[in-house]
């Protein structure tokens, strides 16, 4: 609009005042600037510039026909141009748009041609990788066909690993019978020549032919160990118990042989500990008397130590020696089997490199450790670590170590093999007891059917009906109550609670020892109360030995025929003796006082079981016969608190230890001479 008002106003200008003269000149150019205004401002330019022109053409002609002519030029003109313009743009965009479309064909067929690139790279790379994936799906079909060939193979080795385990277990448990059953006959074919007169060399190669005996059945103990373990066989026992009282068995038992080294051991506990600990107090001993076994081994100078700890959750126990210690190649396999430490020492202590495995599988089972601490030239410190739980309740004091009362009883021994026949025969017999053979499990039956019987000792292993269908049996037919004793040369777990699936009463490995079998007889044959107010106890009692033969001969023997560690071993075990006589005087003049929930027992009476108990123990060790057999009575009527027996129990300990003394002396001055 702006275009056309001013293309309208130089029209005017040149229409009023043309710059040449001449109507036709004025209106060429009137018609120039139309055209020129038609073109640069198009429709609408053109027709505001004909408004005003037309207005003034038709104010200043001087003819309509004049003014008629003007404006039609000027609209024909300014029409035509517009048009012109209009078709020109036209033509020039298309032929832009043209350009435009081949440029964008030209991009969209490059386009194409990279996708058709693409698509082939694609088809290529589609192409390799199928294959790649046929030969990973062949590869995986190898592994897969080589695994199931492998898991195969694996199924198969754990079959023969288990048929070898099963074959390895049923190995040991034959070979434990069979270990056991010719060893049973020889000690205690040993044990009763320890018995009859025999000279001073006869005494001695019996002792050597025990000591011999007694290591080889060691051994095969370890060994049944050690495959009870590794089979997971191996149950623990969970009971209250002293840890004070384990530990001075331990070093009680191995004090004669530490004496002998010239060595000192000794045992303290560190802080306080509980009243009692639950656990197996048997195997704990175990772990014990290995380590100390071992240090003695190999101490020359010095001594061993136990040194014993309990921090609220673990019970930690150091064995210290002042050996030449472990060396550095040997720290990390004497935990193995059958693993020794070479020297002079272990070549002339011998052993089968058992005891220190043992000892830490059975740790491991009890929740702890073994581990060797530190180890040099100033000896060597193993650590048992175990986790024991506290405990107030009060343990039961073993007190049939060797309470040798020897009940008499009719006893049936079901036996197929003679020379065990012989030997248990033997031994009930020397025990004051009646005896009837069976060699069969029928003939067991017949004679339990014709006569009675107080005890039964009932072999497995028999041809025909074993000893676990006779006892079944025998549990079918008979009316009473007859104790059944298994006697087994098959010392395994399962072979015990096997005994007593079947019916019996109590189990007896194979070899045992007259105190054992006493042990037995003791349990199933119970005898009266007041023992000690018998009028026979004390003909009785002197009818055993004061001092035992066979074992002060082996313990001479032990000590390496040295009289004074010799010496020390009776004197200490008479100090306790005589401690023991001054407690009983002083509870027995002392009345007993009621407890709140009214026993009678005193704290006396505590302090003199636990003072009974150690001197049963140390009797049964030196062989001190008539002591132990009135200690054994002694303990027993403190347990039953039966006070009344207390004095006459006392003057009759009092006599034999009298006639200990004097027997004593008799032989140690034999010795001298």
């Amino acid at each position: 609009m702006v275009a056309g008002v001013l293309a309208a106003m130089a029209a005017i200008v040149a229409h009023r005042f043309p710059l040449t003269l001449g109507s036709a000149a004025s209106v060429s150019l009137e018609a120039v600037v139309v055209a020129v205004t038609s073109l640069i401002a198009g429709w609408l330019g053109s027709a505001v510039a004909l408004l005003f022109l037309t207005v003034v053409t038709f104010a200043t002609a001087e003819t309509f026909g004049a003014a008629f002519l003007t404006a039609g030029i000027d609209i024909a003109v300014a029409t035509a141009c517009v048009v012109g313009m209009q078709a020109v743009r036209h033509v020039l965009a298309g032929n832009h748009q043209r350009h435009r479309l081949r440029r964008h064909l030209v991009l969209h067929r490059q386009r194409l041609d990279s996708i058709r690139n693409h698509v082939a790279r694609l088809r290529r790379a589609v192409q390799t990788r199928e294959r790649a994936l046929r030969t990973r799906e062949d590869e995986l079909a190898r592994i897969v066909s080589s695994h199931e060939t492998a898991l195969k193979e694996l199924k198969r080795a754990h079959h023969l690993v288990d048929a070898a385990q099963r074959s390895s277990g049923h190995f040991v448990a034959m070979m434990s019978h069979e270990i056991r059953t010719p060893l049973h006959g020889l000690m205690a074919t040993i044990d009763m020549l320890r018995d009859e007169p025999l000279s001073a060399e006869g005494r001695h190669r019996i002792g050597i032919a025990r000591v011999s005996a007694r290591t080889l059945l060691n051994i095969a103990n370890d060994i049944l160990d050690l495959s009870r373990i590794e089979a997971g066989a191996f149950p623990l026992e969970h009971e209250p118990f002293h840890l004070a009282s384990v530990l001075r068995e331990v070093v009680d038992e191995a004090r004669a042989r530490a004496e002998s080294l010239g060595l000192d051991l000794r045992a303290k506990t560190e802080g306080s500990l509980p009243r009692s600990f639950i656990g197996d107090p048997a195997r704990i001993k175990q772990i014990l008397a290995n380590l100390v076994s071992n240090a003695l081994k190999f101490t020359t100078t010095g001594g061993v130590s136990l040194h014993a700890r309990y921090d609220g959750k673990v019970c930690i126990i150091d064995v210290v020696d002042t050996g030449d210690g472990v060396p550095d190649d040997k720290r990390d396999v004497i935990f193995d089997p059958f693993v020794q430490v070479e020297s002079k020492v272990s070549r002339r202590a011998g052993g089968a490199g058992l005891g220190l495995p043992i000892s830490r599988r059975l740790s491991e089972a009890m929740g702890g450790s073994l581990v060797l601490v530190n180890s040099g030239a100033g000896g060597s410190t193993f650590r048992a670590t175990l986790a024991l739980a506290a405990s107030d309740e009060e343990p039961l004091e073993d007190q049939s170590q060797r309470i040798l009362k020897n009940p008499p009883g009719r006893i049936l021994v079901v036996e197929d093999h003679p020379a065990n026949q012989y030997v248990a025969q033997s031994l009930l017999e020397s025990l004051d007891c009646t005896v009837s053979i069976a060699g069969t499990g029928a003939e067991a039956l017949e004679l339990l059917d014709k006569q009675t019987f107080d005890l039964v000792f009932m072999d497995c292993q028999m041809p025909g009906m074993d000893g676990y269908e006779t006892t079944r049996r025998m549990r079918a037919v008979l009316q009473r109550f007859i104790p059944v004793v298994a006697i087994t040369a098959n010392a395994m777990i399962d072979d015990k609670q096997r005994c007593l699936d079947a019916g019996m009463d109590d189990f007896l490995p194979k070899p045992f020892t007259k105190s054992a079998l006493s042990d037995l007889l003791c349990k199933w044959l119970v005898p009266g109360a007041n023992a000690i107010a018998d009028g026979e106890i004390a003909e009785r009692i002197a009818e055993l030995p004061a001092l035992a033969t066979p074992v002060f001969d082996e313990l001479w023997q032990s000590l390496q025929w040295r009289l004074s560690p010799l010496r020390k071993i009776y004197e200490s075990f008479l100090s306790v003796a005589h401690e023991t006589l001054e407690m009983l005087g002083r509870t027995t003049e002392r009345p007993a006082r009621e407890s709140p929930v009214g026993t009678a027992v005193s704290g006396d009476s505590t302090m003199l079981a636990r003072r009974l108990h150690t001197l049963l123990g140390s009797a049964g060790m030196v062989g001190a016969r008539q002591v132990e057999r009135v200690t054994a009575l002694l303990a027993e009527a403190v347990k039953a608190d039966r006070r009344t027996e207390f004095e006459n129990g006392r003057a009759l300990l009092a006599e034999t230890v009298r006639r200990f003394e004097e027997e004593l002396e008799r032989r140690l001055d034999s010795l001298t001479r």
